[in-house]
């Protein structure tokens, strides 16, 4: 009957509008905020149920800088913990240091059993600050997350710029409109100077 085709319908509308809901939620944490200091630069990222599958993520600063000159291969800089799929699968990885560049670095997610299970680039701007990019690296064969939350910390290797604030923004894409438009955010941290003797 016709009232059934409408239900259908309206059943499948309702569907199509919950896949496409893309609302990543997004904090970041500098645990040294003094003017040209080293620093542990932190980030969060994580999603409610129903909601489109990162596809991939960029985090930038518009001042400071990585050590990059100082990372060798296998070195560790980082770590992090999270979830997916709703809970189901947990875990805590390392950031392993895979492949250097003059302004980059390539960083393995490596497991507790010493598996890679993601990639990460980080690197210098050419135009002040610095740029973090995670590309999801499995096929869970849908474009629909369970849930998830990953948590990272980059140890020491990033340096606050000399002023007396550092905006960081992220954009991240979903796996339905991989050219956007991406979900945005962006904040401002300000900085202390630096007192100590000199």
């Amino acid at each position: 009957s016709n009232s059934n085709l409408v239900l259908v319908l309206l059943s499948f509308f309702t569907l199509s509008l919950s896949a496409q809901d893309f609302s990543p939620e997004v904090s970041f944490t500098i645990d040294n905020p003094v003017m040209g200091q080293a620093s542990t630069f932190s980030f969060e990222i994580s999603q409610s149920e129903g909601e489109t599958d990162i596809l991939n993520s960029t985090i930038t600063t518009n001042g400071g800088s990585f050590d990059i000159a100082s990372l060798t291969v296998g070195d560790v800089v980082g770590s992090g913990s999270g979830f997916i799929d709703g809970g189901s699968s947990s875990g805590e990885f390392s950031l392993v240091v895979n492949a250097v560049t003059e302004n980059s670095a390539d960083l393995d997610v490596v497991d507790s059993n010493s598996d890679v299970i993601g990639m990460m680039n980080i690197s210098n701007s050419s135009n002040n600050g610095v740029s973090i990019y995670a590309s999801n690296t499995y096929d869970d064969g849908n474009n629909e997350t369970a849930g998830n939350l990953q948590q990272v910390e980059l140890t020491g290797i990033f340096t606050n710029p000399m002023s007396s604030s550092v905006v960081i923004s992220s954009s991240i894409f979903s796996e339905l409109e991989p050219n956007g438009p991406s979900a945005d955010y962006s904040t401002e941290y300000d900085l202390l100077g630096d007192f100590s003797p000199a």
